[in-house]
């Protein structure tokens, strides 16, 4: 989170119908997070995980035909104080799924109302609003 959100990192599931397969782990920054600058918050850690369990990064595994491997690289660092983004841009990150409410709530200071249905599988921009008001008040909080 910042004024100008750090890169966005991508979670990968890997696994084979056709037999024992490898996968090379190459990540960095599974222990240390990217540090944000002038105020941002700091990126998500990688990780390399199958069956729930840590694997050791930068190796090359070899896995049976049932396992699933989750293969995260890290994201990047905020640059700047998170509660100055503009309002419009937290909302369409919220919209375009890359801030969740709740981090829209508690990293930038942005209420967001969902107006549809829990149930909703297609979720469209208007079905999400900006709560001014509170907004204005979780604002003044930080």
């Amino acid at each position: 989170a910042g004024l100008f959100r750090g890169g966005l990192g991508q979670t990968t599931d890997v696994s084979s119908q056709a037999g024992e397969f490898s996968v090379s782990g190459m990540l960095d920054r599974t222990l240390f997070a990217a540090q944000g600058l002038e105020g941002g918050h700091p990126g998500a850690i990688a990780h390399y995980r199958s069956g729930g369990v840590d694997l050791r990064p930068k190796t090359v595994l070899h896995f049976a035909t049932e396992a699933h491997v989750e293969f995260a690289p890290p994201g990047g660092g905020g640059y700047g104080c998170a509660f100055e983004r503009d309002v419009q841009r937290v909302l369409n990150d919220v919209v375009d799924g890359y801030v969740s409410i709740e981090a829209a709530r508690r990293d930038y200071g942005v209420v967001v109302r969902y107006l549809g249905t829990p149930e909703q599988i297609v979720r469209m921009s208007s079905h999400y609003i900006v709560d001014l008001e509170a907004t204005r008040q979780q604002r003044e909080v930080k």
